[in-house]
């Protein structure tokens, strides 16, 4: 009996040394861009305050294309972690090139807070670009 109690409680010493680590849960969450005024070999870029979404860089992470009827569309997903929250903007590659207002005003960070596993996509219909600076 007394060897039992020492195989336990050495069990119980190592269960302690070595804690179970919690299950982060993720949700997987796909940006669509639909921009009708932009041309089709246009190149789109998502960037935000996460390492997937590119630390802020304009041309680290870019969408995939693909043609849907006459349009093209943007598109990537990725998967956060539940309670995350992101900040992101769109981009042609550079800061000078992100999406802007209507008016042609910069407008701040997009924000997504993650709460609950039933965000499937967020989609962004006709974001207006600037055109691109001519050399």
């Amino acid at each position: 009996m007394k060897k039992i109690k020492s195989i336990l409680f050495f069990l119980l010493f190592i269960a302690a040394l070595f804690p179970q680590q919690k299950e982060v849960r993720h949700c997987r969450i796909t940006f669509i861009i639909e921009a009708p005024g932009l041309p089709d070999s246009s190149k789109v870029y998502i960037s935000g305050n996460s390492e997937k979404l590119g630390m802020w860089n304009p041309s680290s992470v870019m969408l995939e294309s693909r043609n849907r009827g006459t349009d093209t569309v943007w598109s990537r997903s990725f998967s956060f972690p539940l309670d995350e929250k992101i900040e992101f903007k769109f981009t042609q590659g550079t800061w000078e090139t992100e999406a802007v207002n209507e008016d042609g005003s910069t407008p701040p960070n997009n924000i997504l807070e993650i709460k609950n596993r039933f965000i499937r996509s967020m989609k962004v219909v006709d974001p207006s670009f600037p055109c691109p600076l001519q050399p």
